[in-house]
């Protein structure tokens, strides 16, 4: 089965975080396209399991450890930073190390959101889950 989607550039060149730097432009995305690449650019990406943070699940006393998630994020973004650092001489041109090292594009998502809300009884696009 083969997937398409839509990639608006205009948004992305101007919902950046680089978008008020005028010599600074996207050459390409990363295979998923979910990050933007300059040239030489390279994504290094993770995402937390949401499930997990969750106290006493399928009860009614079941609740979300956002304490423990903050801490997972800060930990985290250490994680890919250090990741990034310790694989910049593997990548084999300089101009990708250079743009990997300056730039230090990571990022990290979420997953496990549907999985979180039956552990805490609540349907899925409901207000409460909203």
């Amino acid at each position: 089965m083969k997937t398409m989607g839509t990639l608006f550039w205009d948004r992305i060149n101007n919902w950046n975080l680089m978008s008020e730097d005028k010599d600074f432009s996207y050459a390409s995305v990363n295979p998923c396209a979910e990050e933007p690449l300059p040239s030489g650019g390279s994504c290094l990406l993770a995402s937390i399991n949401l499930s997990e943070f969750v106290k006493n699940s399928f009860t009614e006393n079941a609740t979300f450890d956002y304490k423990n998630f903050t801490e997972v994020v800060r930990e985290g973004v250490i994680y890919l930073n250090e990741v990034l650092d310790e694989g910049l001489p593997l990548h084999p041109l300089k101009e990708q190390r250079d743009t990997v090292r300056d730039l230090r594009q990571i990022g990290l998502g979420v997953m496990g959101i549907a999985d979180m809300l039956i552990k805490l009884g609540l349907k899925y696009g409901s207000q409460e889950s909203l």
